[in-house]
């Protein structure tokens, strides 16, 4: 019986890797190291191309293998940059076509999952007033890490150091009151935060975020102070005895404040009922009210009502008319009728009014005046109604009257004019013919007298 030995021809192969971490620009560089041989001492070929892929990235070298000999090549992939988190994996592979029957065409491939690169710490802060705090989180990727924080507010170039190399994953964080003076004319201002993550002394990174400082407008409004008010009238304090009381209409307030703007800001306005105005402020109308609004350069306003201590007076209302009694008559009614305040500006002084009558001639310059004593109600209303003046208007003339209601503070006026009256008789003639009228009654005499023809009534008796 005869043995066949038989010897199988195989190659041996391997692929390694080394690493090298840039951990302040999170990415690595990978060195992948492929090594073959043949399984016998005779198989060799001379400069073929070993061709390595990965992340993408293929390199090759010509590689020669003798007799007995191994082949090992090692490729290095530089740069490879992990992810924000600090993690990587890449695919990788390699082949060479040897040319020979006993090792053919030699392949490896597979994915390497890279160092896990600690990252630096993110921090976040959320808005907050000036003057009060605001925490400033640290998302750290790695325990042992520590994270020095600064700040730059609004345009500042060079940063301000909060904290040195904490190892907190919270900080809490006061702003300063200093912040106000670098925004005088805005109402929050953005602030920069840094933060530096370091591995013992080693930097790892740095990190940035910004949040807004606010200047709060409860805190920044303007302040009013020192307010008054008082009556420069001297005529209306005699009826109220008061100067901080005031008659409507008539009084002649003058107000007064201080402002002060707060927290580095300064005051750009002062209005009063929309006029710009300064302390003090004396208003050339009566208004029932006045609102003073203070605005400072940030815009906050601060508002203030005078309240004033008002007798609700009102100017006296008349109207009147007349008319002759009859049309040939002297006589004058009259009716009239108005309002007035009929209430007290003190405890003891009352408001009155007087009431009067002038009438004159159309033509003359003089007046006559009569007293009036019309009907009064406890609202202050009055009335006249059909009252007879008397036989003061000759009908041979036209004539004006002028009604008059004065109470302690004006006078107003109503006034009506009164035409010629009608003659009680008179001649007239037309087409040659005499005639005699009478604007009245005739009690005796006849109707034609020599030609004469009355118009009127007739009454024998």
């Amino acid at each position: 019986m005869m043995k066949l030995n038989i010897q199988l021809f195989a190659a041996t192969k391997s692929t390694s890797f080394s690493e090298s971490v840039d951990k302040a620009n999170n990415r690595s560089d990978l060195s992948i190291t492929i090594t073959f041989s043949a399984n016998n001492s005779s198989t060799w070929f001379n400069s073929k191309s070993l061709k390595c892929t990965c992340n993408g990235e293929e390199q090759s070298k010509n590689v020669s293998l003798s007799k007995g000999g191994k082949v090992s090549a090692t490729f290095t992939f530089s740069n490879i940059q992990h992810n924000d988190d600090g993690k990587k994996s890449v695919s990788w592979s390699w082949y060479i076509a040897t040319g020979t029957s006993v090792l053919g065409t030699l392949s490896d491939s597979g994915t390497r999952t890279l160092t896990t690169i600690p990252r630096a710490s993110d921090i976040t802060a959320s808005n907050a007033d000036i003057g009060s705090s605001t925490i400033i989180v640290i998302n750290k990727k790695a325990s042992s890490f520590t994270t020095t924080i600064d700040y730059k507010f609004e345009n500042e170039t060079s940063w301000t150091n909060i904290v040195t190399k904490t190892s907190n994953t919270t900080y809490g964080w006061t702003l300063p009151e200093s912040f106000y003076n670098q925004i005088p004319n805005k109402k929050y201002g953005v602030i920069t935060l840094r933060a530096i993550t370091y591995d013992g002394n080693s930097k790892i990174g740095e990190k940035t975020t910004t949040f807004n400082a606010f200047a709060n407008e409860v805190l920044c409004k303007p302040v009013i102070s020192n307010i008054g008010a008082i009556d420069t009238c001297e005529a209306t304090v005699l009826l109220t005895n008061n100067n901080t009381k005031f008659i409507k209409y008539e009084s002649a307030p003058m107000l007064s404040w201080d402002v002060s703007a707060k927290n580095g800001a300064s005051i750009i306005s002062q209005k009063i009922n929309g006029v710009e105005v300064v302390s003090p402020y004396s208003p050339l109308n009566w208004s029932d009210s006045y609102k003073l609004t203070v605005t400072d350069s940030r815009g906050y306003q601060t508002t203030y009502d005078f309240n004033l201590s008002t007798i609700d007076y009102f100017y006296p209302q008349i109207t009147a008319s007349g008319k002759r009694k009859t049309s040939t008559s002297s006589n004058i009614i009259l009716n009239l009728n108005g309002k007035f305040f009929n209430g007290y500006f003190s405890e003891n002084i009352k408001n009155t009014a007087t009431f009067k009558c002038e009438y004159k001639k159309k033509e003359d310059n003089e007046w006559t005046t009569i007293v009036l004593e019309p009907t009064i109600n406890d609202d202050g209303s009055f009335s006249l109604k059909d009252f007879d003046l008397g036989g003061i208007c000759d009908y041979k003339h036209s004539w004006q009257f002028s009604i008059t209601v004065t109470d302690k503070i004006t006078p107003q006026s109503s006034n009506f004019s009164i035409t010629k009256g009608d003659p009680i008789y008179y001649w007239y003639v037309t087409e040659g013919i005499n005639y005699f009228k009478v604007n009245g009654e005739i009690k005796k005499g006849t109707q034609v007298v020599l030609g004469v023809t009355y118009v009127g009534t007739y009454d024998e008796n």
